[in-house]
């Protein structure tokens, strides 16, 4: 079942950008691009990427701004409930839960920020994801080229 409230709210925005560096195509997360480390653990390949502390065994909701292109999200060693999810800015949480889906959502790790696309080509979109952190660790939230 659906835990029925959160005890951390986390809101995070992400500007998924795409571009052209070198003749090699070039994608960011927040104007940051990934690389791949020389030896060590893969996470080190990001540099200057915020990381979220986040408490064991407790509900969390985790509140992604989605900006500039849809595209797929993952969360590695979770499969959170999608509670909620709209096109346009982001209306704020308490308006989020209002919408809400407690009795049915869609659970997987992998899951699609709906994105409007506006005149100006801007994107905005927004999603509500819930788990219990059961597993300590560094666990990583990124981009997905397989979705849904």
């Amino acid at each position: 079942a659906v835990p029925s409230r959160a005890d951390v709210v986390e809101e995070i925005a992400l500007n998924f950008d795409f571009g052209w560096a070198n003749n090699t195509p070039r994608f960011t997360l927040n104007d940051k691009a990934w690389h791949f480390p020389k030896g060590g653990p893969w996470f080190q390949g990001y540099h200057d990427v915020p990381t979220i502390n986040l408490p064991h065994g407790k509900v969390v909701d985790v509140v992604i701004h989605n900006f500039i292109v849809p595209h797929p999200w993952h969360i590695h060693g979770y499969a959170p409930y999608q509670i909620a999810s709209g096109q346009g800015k982001y209306p704020g949480y308490a308006a989020a839960l209002k919408q809400a889906n407690l009795d049915d959502p869609v659970r997987r790790d992998t899951f699609q920020t709906p994105v409007q696309i506006t005149p100006s080509f801007d994107g905005l979109g927004w999603s509500v994801m819930r788990f219990t952190t059961h597993t300590p660790g560094p666990w990583m939230l990124r981009t997905s080229s397989v979705c849904c």
